[in-house]
């Protein structure tokens, strides 16, 4: 598996590519997961990972980096995910991809990532994930998009682009 690569779909706006950065680790169980290779912890370097973010960033000119897993979140990835946040934040527009609820979330004291996708992935409430010009549809109607100012965006699972929800 590729651990860093490139995404149309997953970054919230109807314009950007994103490099997404696969973290390993996930504890959170959901049923139908559809990452579960990834719920094996996998250790990182933390200077490395910066390192090729920055690196694939600029080869395919963006400023824009989504982390998902796994779990960012997990216990065994806070730290990484902290290190990439504050390393990069100011210079990158970091969407963090959770299944933690955001009062979690707010309660890990992260700074320096722009968006926050939280819910935990619930196959009873599965619509698949869609990006059109005007939305992003996340793959569950449960999870919900916030701002670094955990002011929420979307609404039942969608986040329209223009609307400022």
């Amino acid at each position: 598996m590729k651990y860093i690569t490139e995404t149309f779909l997953e970054y919230p706006d109807n314009s950007s590519l994103a490099v997404i950065f696969y973290c390993g680790g996930c504890d959170r169980n959901c049923p139908g997961c559809h990452n579960t290779e990834l719920q094996n912890y996998i250790k990182f370097n933390h200077k490395l990972i910066v390192a090729l973010l920055v690196e694939y960033c600029e080869r395919v000119k963006t400023n824009k980096i989504v982390l998902c897993g796994g779990d960012p979140l997990y216990s065994k990835n806070i730290e990484l995910t902290k290190y990439i946040c504050s390393n990069l934040g100011s210079d990158y527009d970091i969407c963090i991809y959770t299944g933690a609820e955001i009062d979690e979330v707010k309660a890990l004291d992260i700074v320096g990532f722009k968006f926050v996708k939280c819910g935990i992935f619930d196959a009873s409430k599965f619509v698949g994930a869609t990006k059109t010009d005007e939305y992003i549809r996340f793959a569950t109607t449960n999870q919900s998009l916030y701002d670094s100012n955990f002011n929420l965006l979307s609404k039942d699972g969608t986040y329209y682009f223009n609307e400022g929800n």
